[in-house]
């Protein structure tokens, strides 16, 4: 018999399985924060910079998987915005030019 309990239990490992398709084959997942302080810091402007430089949106990854960018509601630094991740790394205090020198960094390292 099926409960709740498995139900929710499957739904949680589906959902999971979904959200880590994402980052299967892909060697930098850019976690891009949008909350309220990246916003008012230019969040939107430095997603521009980086889908100019990498020709991806929200969502999309590279055409040699190098680079997958998201965007998440908050990674918990507003007093460090504009912020992002890459892999396990935080990134603060975000300009063109940082992210300029991170993008170059991650692809040195393959």
């Amino acid at each position: 018999m099926i409960t709740l309990q498995h139900m929710l239990t499957l739904s949680a490992v589906l959902f999971s399985l979904s959200i880590a398709g994402i980052f299967l084959n892909r060697k930098n997942v850019i976690l891009l924060c949008d909350s309220v302080a990246c916003w008012m810091l230019g969040c939107d402007n430095l997603k521009s910079h980086i889908s100019s430089k990498l020709g991806i949106d929200y969502g999309q990854t590279t055409a040699d998987n190098q680079f997958t960018l998201i965007p998440v509601p908050c990674l918990g630094d507003c007093d460090k915005a504009p912020t992002m991740m890459v892999g396990d790394v935080t990134y603060r205090n975000l300009t063109p030019a940082k992210i300029d020198t991170i993008l170059a960094e991650c692809k040195a390292r393959g």
